[in-house]
């Protein structure tokens, strides 16, 4: 432990290797099996050490694709209620893409702590939201709205 520098720790050859996998199939990605019948490293480790690289090789560009898409509203919703003095969701999201860059592993498929974590900030952020829209005070009969521009 304290003769290896605290650097990368191997992720200098585990990025490359699994990068390596996910050439074979941009598009589609290798899947999980992919993994286990890839490369050394990639046999070895078991997942990339990064959210991103492993997204893209497990389930290539479309994959990759379509879950920072589901991800961004995600981002959107909790950004929005930031906005309105709720930064909590917003702030978990961007650590967990932050930290992403060297660890998390998602499994979409089965249940876990860490997309239960994200689809609770969206669910937090959205009732925030929702509340907040209740809150408005409603026009009164006396007040006028804004005149429109003659036609």
């Amino acid at each position: 432990m304290f003769l290896r520098p605290a650097g990368l720790t191997g992720r200098e050859r585990i990025w490359p290797a699994f990068l390596e996998l996910w050439s074979e199939s941009p598009w589609i990605g290798v899947g999980g099996s992919g993994f286990a019948t890839g490369n050394e490293i990639t046999q070895q480790f078991g997942h990339a050490h990064s959210l991103y690289i492993e997204e893209l090789a497990r389930s290539g560009l479309i994959g990759f694709v379509a879950q920072f898409v589901a991800l961004g509203i995600g981002v959107f919703i909790a950004a929005r209620a930031a906005g309105i003095g709720y930064p909590g969701p917003l702030a978990v999201m961007v650590a967990y893409f932050v930290t992403g860059i060297t660890e998390p592993r998602n499994n979409w498929i089965e249940p876990s702590a860490t997309w239960f974590l994200l689809l609770l900030m969206v669910l937090a952020a959205s009732a925030q939201l929702a509340g907040n829209r209740r809150k408005r005070p409603a026009i009164s009969e006396n007040e006028s709205l804004p005149s429109s521009p003659p036609v």
